[in-house]
């Protein structure tokens, strides 16, 4: 860098606007935070997954801070004077009475900046790549790290833990992280009259080191038309950070002439959001209406059958006095009974287990006759299995003067 330092601040701080949406956006979010807070609250699984996601990311946090604190070099009167001036000057202009501690970290390539914090103590983190792709260019580079200053002078690093469950909720989470996004864009043109300045940084970070100066950037202005799309909107919208033509239209207005307002686009994209969340709401609801329904409907088919059962009066002995007619029944009725164990055969494969599961399918098939009795006893037709089969048989089978192999079906 040439021009080693920036010239002492004067008179009082800059004074930077926020973007317009940020407040309102940061209302809605602290409100979706502290309503997912409360939820979280009074579950007590909820307590426990919130502890070990807050112990987890602390404990990366940390991490990090001793990696950046440990593996990077940290900018101070003796290394790298140029530079920590800078970040000093810089610092001092937006009125800072602790400038943060800034670093220069290798990052494998990444061209990148970013803010952080641990308790009170304020980082910048420039990477290594990106100071090298400003090169000469010190006004890009102050555009950068004036950005990275601007997310902690604008406080947008507080409030972390209580805000991230409503950064969570979907376009509203980040819908107010591009509007942070845009507000510390405004302090890095702050720092400098000269747009075309922050224009610069944007685009090394849009083309990198080798193609940044070679970028037509009316040209790139015309690619915002691309975005103007139902799917490019809902896309950009999904987005933590704004597009960079966005951008650097909204930092130099000469440069991105008249906003482009795609009407049609957004409220395409808004459609497909309600569709999105329609759909599978009417999906669900009328899943829940079946459920529900067959519930109904099961739960008035077993009163039926509860019904029924407590009927039929208790079996009582009997004294045959027509004994063709018992013998004729009791034939009637146990064919009537091996057609049920046939008709489960044939469905599973196998025969009622007992008496008592054979009853059972009689009974669901059967509920307005739940029972049939034996004519010679008044007590349910015996059942037995054997082997691979059955014998279904009556007590009339031990009767004199009755055939007992006419009282017997086997299979």
């Amino acid at each position: 860098m040439t021009d080693m330092t920036l010239a002492p601040p004067a008179g009082e701080p800059l004074n930077v606007p926020r973007w317009d949406t940020e407040i309102p956006l940061l209302v809605l979010v602290a409100m979706f935070a502290f309503a997912l807070w409360v939820a979280i609250f009074v579950s007590i699984v909820g307590i426990f997954y919130a502890v070990f996601f807050a112990v987890f990311f602390f404990l990366a946090q940390l991490a990090f801070i001793a990696h950046l604190r440990g593996s990077s070099v940290k900018l101070g009167p003796d290394q790298m004077p140029e530079l920590y001036a800078r970040v000093q000057s810089i610092a001092a202009r937006f009125g800072m009475k602790q400038p943060p501690d800034a670093y220069v970290m290798q990052a494998g390539g990444a061209l990148n900046a970013l803010a952080t914090k641990l308790f009170r103590t304020n980082f910048i983190v420039l990477f290594s790549e990106l100071l090298e792709a400003c090169e000469d260019d010190d006004r890009a580079a102050d555009f950068i790290i004036a950005h990275e200053i601007g997310h902690l002078q604008a406080g947008h690093l507080r409030f972390q833990w209580f805000l991230a469950p409503g950064r969570l909720v979907p376009f509203i989470g980040s819908a107010y992280s591009r509007a942070r996004e845009y507000t510390a864009d405004r302090y890095g043109a702050a720092i400098s009259t000269d747009a075309s300045a922050a224009v610069r940084g944007l685009t090394i970070l849009a083309a990198g080191p080798l193609h940044a100066k070679r970028v037509n950037h009316a040209a790139m202005m015309r690619q915002r038309k691309d975005m103007n799309t139902v799917w490019m909107t809902l896309g950009s919208w999904l987005s933590t950070h704004p597009p960079i033509v966005h951008r650097i239209a909204e930092l130099d207005r000469a440069l991105g002439g008249e906003k482009i307002v795609a009407g049609p686009a957004v409220v395409g994209a808004l459609a497909v959001i309600v569709l999105a969340f329609m759909v599978p709401a009417a999906g669900g609801s009328f899943a829940m209406f079946k459920f529900i329904r067959k519930m109904d409907e099961m739960t008035k088919l077993a009163q039926q059958r509860t019904a029924a059962a407590s009927a039929v009066p208790a079996p009582q002995k009997v004294e045959v006095v027509d004994v063709p007619a018992a013998v004729e029944t009791a034939q009637r009725e146990m064919k009537q009974l091996a057609a049920v164990a046939d008709a489960y055969h044939a469905k599973t494969g196998s025969y009622p287990a007992d008496e008592d599961a054979l009853y059972a399918l009689w009974r669901a098939e059967h509920p307005d006759n739940p029972e049939l009795f034996d004519p010679f006893d008044g007590e349910h037709y015996g059942y037995a299995l054997s082997g691979t089969g059955y014998t279904i048989y009556s007590a009339g089978a031990s009767r004199d003067g009755v055939d007992a192999a006419s009282m017997r079906i086997t299979r």
